[in-house]
């Protein structure tokens, strides 16, 4: 027996260690079964590129099923290359389930190093800035505005560290 557990309606804001229903769930299957897998989600599917503030949850869960006993991971996310710093959810998630224990704030600044130059210390105080930001909100998979959380405050930070990451690489090709 296979059992498949699907975690779409849920607050993805939170990883599954911060939801207790969903956690006792996963390690109460992987108390009794040999071959349990996770479903999850990370991103807004009703709009690809708009911030979807979950960049070190899915992580966290990813860690969670592994010292559960989870056996394999599937996260579903954006489809194609628009997206909320979507190369950086696939790496970092990918290095995850090929090695848990890894530090995923360490793989996300490799990321953007690595990709985005000297712009990627900005862009990494931008993700945390965003995910601090929504942290008391409710971070749904379908969620159609982010005028609860995403304040004209809160952006125009966003837009500074975005201006800053700009002058950085200004002069790199």
């Amino acid at each position: 027996v296979l059992v498949y557990m699907a975690f779409l309606d849920r607050d993805h804001g939170k990883p599954i260690t911060e939801l207790p229903g969903l956690r006792d769930v996963v390690q109460g299957w992987c108390n009794i079964g040999r071959h349990v897998y996770a479903w999850d989600y990370n991103a807004n599917f009703r709009n690809y590129v708009t911030p979807h503030p979950n960049y070190f949850v899915q992580p966290e869960s990813i860690q969670f099923y592994h010292r559960s006993g989870v056996r394999g991971v599937f996260v579903e996310s954006v489809i194609g290359n628009a997206g909320d710093f979507v190369r950086m959810r696939y790496y970092v998630n990918s290095q995850l389930m090929w090695d848990p224990t890894q530090d995923s704030q360490a793989l996300a600044k490799e990321f953007l190093a690595g990709y985005y130059g000297a712009a990627g210390p900005y862009l990494l105080e931008h993700l945390r800035h965003v995910r601090l930001v929504a942290e008391p909100h409710f971070i749904s998979c379908y969620f159609k505005t982010t005028k609860s959380w995403l304040t004209l405050d809160a952006l125009n930070a966003s837009m500074r560290l975005f201006d800053q990451a700009l002058v950085a690489v200004a002069e790199d090709p």
